[in-house]
């Protein structure tokens, strides 16, 4: 989920007939966001009365959101509920993608294409797929790579290269 939008109804919304109330997680910023529309002024511009969850974790619990909206909106009694299960069905953050990427990635150059396919779903590509792409070549568990028509050997990389020691980048062109 990429984030949620939860619509709330206005208190007094026959007062307030153009009143919008928004809340919700947003993935992107790791936050719970609460907007209160308000209909337009005199130039055309939305009035905002509430604009909150702008910057990467501002709000992250529900309770937050539900106090800078209580003075506008019903709270339906599983609010809190709700959002928390909007935020728990989100749990790819980059810190776990980029985590299990590394992980696929030292399985793939241990030679086990497998690992590419549980993450994907897919069928882990032949060595035909591979050749395609990369002209004829072997990895081996050493960290080289034998490739093209002379069988050259050449190393995958080295971790200075890529300013680490822990390997995680070696060989992966970043």
């Amino acid at each position: 989920m990429a984030s949620s939008r939860i619509p709330l109804t206005p208190l007094n919304a026959a007062d307030h007939p153009d009143r919008e109330i928004y809340v919700g997680w947003d993935r992107g910023m790791q936050t719970y966001y609460a907007q209160v529309f308000d209909g337009e002024d005199a130039n055309g511009n939305e009035v905002l009365l509430v604009d909150r969850g702008n910057s990467i974790g501002d709000l992250t619990y529900p309770g937050g959101v539900i106090d800078a909206v209580r003075d506008y909106a019903e709270i339906p009694a599983d609010l809190a509920t709700r959002l928390a299960d909007d935020r728990a069905a989100d749990t790819s953050t980059f810190a776990q993608l980029r985590t299990e990427a590394g992980h696929v990635a030292r399985q793939a150059l241990q030679g086990d294409p497998t690992a590419i396919d549980a993450i994907l779903g897919t069928s882990a590509p032949s060595v035909d797929d591979v050749d395609l792409i990369l002209g004829p070549h072997t990895v081996h568990r050493d960290g080289t790579d034998t490739a093209g028509a002379d069988n050259a050997t050449a190393p995958l990389g080295d971790d200075e290269d890529f300013g680490g020691d822990d390997g995680l980048h070696s060989g992966l062109g970043y």
